[in-house]
């Protein structure tokens, strides 16, 4: 837990609030561990993101890999002798069942020889020039959960709950309506109604169990609010219109407020260096 799901900066010791969770396992299956890990990786990406001089990234980042291999196929490695594809013209029910992890599927003798390995500048060239044909926007289909075990498709309209997710006194907020593509649905225009006050935001990110010392973390005015919106999760869930796709007027607020090319495009590049797609595709373009 505390080297995998919940990392963190300390390489050796673990939190001693897990303990609890270890001396009984009998109720560890009705806990919700991956909306923690989620709120934990949440937390952590928004510490890395505000501040300019970290250099690590704490919560469990191979979630974010995964992530990044399914969703980005061309930033994925490729196995050398993968016997687990799939043949186009194989009938669903003789399709077998994934028996291990999910992210298994990239273990095993791996090939970077069409895709980036370890070189930052090719990775951020190709995020920065990745077209919408070259994302994977819905990665989970009815033919991948006919493939897994039920419990992996347990409680799937909880997918999309829109409200808090605890961990401890971590508190960030899930918003399944910035994300609409991945449940087949179109994306609209994201709003503001469902986000926290800055106020509340930036006191949330300050609170952490040594505040227990004072105060009890559930008994904090917005920790109070953030619990019941959790507990009432199965009537807070969103559901968006049919479709799949966005129109301009979703690409002209969304290129308002985000930041298009990761790479420079001011910078000259040297005979040494991997080329700037990027700034190659905005002149054509």
């Amino acid at each position: 837990m505390g080297c995998v799901l919940f990392s963190d900066s300390n390489a050796y010791d673990v939190p001693l609030s897990f303990l609890h969770t270890i001396l009984d396992l009998s109720p560890a299956n009705r806990i919700s561990w991956g909306s923690a890990v989620l709120a934990h990786l949440y937390r952590n990406l928004c510490k890395a993101a505000t501040n300019y001089e970290a250099k690590t990234i704490n919560g469990s980042l191979i979630l974010v890999q995964l992530w990044v291999y399914k969703r980005i196929p061309s930033l994925a490695p490729i196995l050398k002798n993968d016997v687990r594809r799939i043949p186009a013209n194989m009938p669903p029910n003789e399709i077998p069942l994934i028996r291990a992890p999910y992210g298994s599927r990239w273990h095993g003798k791996r090939t970077n020889k069409n895709t980036p390995a370890h070189v930052l500048s090719t990775v951020c060239s190709l995020l920065s020039a990745l077209t919408p044909r070259q994302f994977i926007w819905k990665p989970y289909d009815d033919l991948l959960f006919a493939r897994l075990p039920q419990q992996c498709a347990a409680d799937r309209p909880l997918w999309s709950y829109r409200g808090a997710i605890i961990f401890w006194a971590t508190i960030e907020t899930h918003l399944p309506d910035r994300v609409c593509r991945q449940f087949g649905w179109g994306q609209p225009i994201s709003g503001v109604k469902h986000l926290l006050p800055a106020q509340t935001h930036h006191y949330l990110h300050k609170t952490n169990l040594c505040m227990k010392r004072s105060a009890d973390i559930r008994t904090i005015a917005p920790n109070v609010t953030n619990i019941a919106q959790w507990n009432d999760r199965a009537n807070r869930l969103f559901v968006g219109r049919d479709g799949g796709g966005v129109n301009r007027d979703y690409y002209d607020w969304y290129k308002a407020r985000t930041v298009v090319h990761i790479t420079d495009q001011g910078i000259d590049e040297g005979t040494n260096t991997y080329p700037n797609w990027a700034g190659t595709t905005n002149v054509y373009v």
